[in-house]
């Protein structure tokens, strides 16, 4: 068993943050975070800028913040890298351009006095570039379920900044974000929730989140918007690929990644067809097309269990008449 120095690692990565970085720091070292038994790992992504200046200056001066440094290989190598050198019994993934709330005591308390937590899931608050990050804090009230109870009853994990999470997990299933790809939380977190057995969902704010409409899940730039689907693509397949391992311990939920899997290549032939106007003239579609065709997800071959969409694939799968809808 791993003897752990801190009950609680923060890893924030960081790509040229210089405007962001001081503000996130600030706001952990001004919370009610105990001093001593918290850690804060920055991984500077390959920065261009004073970044890594201004958070050297701020391990330099607190023990327990550690600047770690890689060449530029994306968020998702540098949150596995802090995932690997992290000394905490407990993970907290914090990104570069966000806060956290002063208010973390009553989390922090409940995270050393309960046994056997896998997963501490919490309230994020959006506020846009320019505004104070206002709010006003809520119950505490919680509830208990197990990873694979939310997901068989639909429920979708997202990003994992509201997620603190046994470092255990992680490493004894092989948990890692996949490299270079958008939505990377969303397909993270759905493995996760396979392996926790407990997971307390509090009404309680921890997390604020600074809005980007530049970020790539917003933007609507040709090769963000590609990068996007390419990602998703990724998505589907590690689905598929994770219901397989997982098929003969747990057959039930394999057949809910298996959904998960298809529903995902289904959204983006959907969004493709949606778009179609506002694409117009652009190479979006066709290129996203051809890169489902050289991935073998297009023509569709994956399971749908609802009669309305086995009836839709059946004529998208007809390239002609897809081309003719996009």
């Amino acid at each position: 068993m791993e003897d752990y120095k801190y009950k609680l690692s923060i890893i924030i990565p960081m790509y040229n943050a210089e405007k962001y970085i001081e503000n996130c720091l600030d706001s952990i070292l001004n919370s009610d975070l105990p001093k001593g038994e918290y850690e804060v790992l920055i991984i500077n992504d390959g920065s261009e800028d004073k970044g890594p200046e201004i958070a050297m200056r701020y391990a330099n001066k607190h023990d327990n913040f550690t600047y770690l440094t890689q060449e530029n290989q994306g968020q998702s190598v540098a949150r596995n890298y802090g995932i690997k050198e992290c000394k905490g019994e407990y993970v907290w993934f914090v990104d570069s351009d966000d806060v956290v709330c002063s208010d973390l005591q009553f989390i922090y308390n409940f995270l050393k006095k309960e046994d056997n937590i896998d997963i501490i899931k919490t309230k994020i608050l959006t506020f846009e570039e320019g505004q104070a990050a206002k709010y006003t804090q809520l119950d505490g009230t919680y509830t208990l379920q197990s990873g694979r109870e939310l997901l068989l009853n639909n429920f979708h994990p997202s990003s994992v900044c509201n997620m603190i999470v046994k470092k255990s997990i992680l490493i004894e299933n092989n948990l890692y974000f996949i490299p270079g790809i958008t939505s990377q939380d969303t397909e993270l977190s759905h493995r996760i929730y396979t392996f926790a057995k407990k997971i307390y969902t509090f009404n309680y704010i921890t997390y604020l989140y600074l809005h980007n409409s530049n970020s790539t899940t917003q933007s609507k730039e040709v090769n963000k918007i590609i990068k996007r689907d390419l990602s998703n693509i990724t998505i589907s397949k590690s689905f598929r690929s994770f219901s397989s391992s997982i098929k003969n311990k747990d057959p039930e939920l394999s057949e809910y990644f298996l959904k998960q899997s298809s529903n995902v290549i289904l959204g983006i032939l959907l969004n493709m067809i949606r778009k179609r106007k506002e694409r117009k003239g652009t190479s979006i579609n066709m290129t996203i097309l051809n890169c489902m065709k050289e991935q073998n997800v297009y023509p569709i071959k994956l399971h749908f269990t609802s009669i309305k969409k086995k009836f839709f694939v059946r004529f998208i799968n007809n390239e002609s008449f897809l081309r003719m809808l996009i």
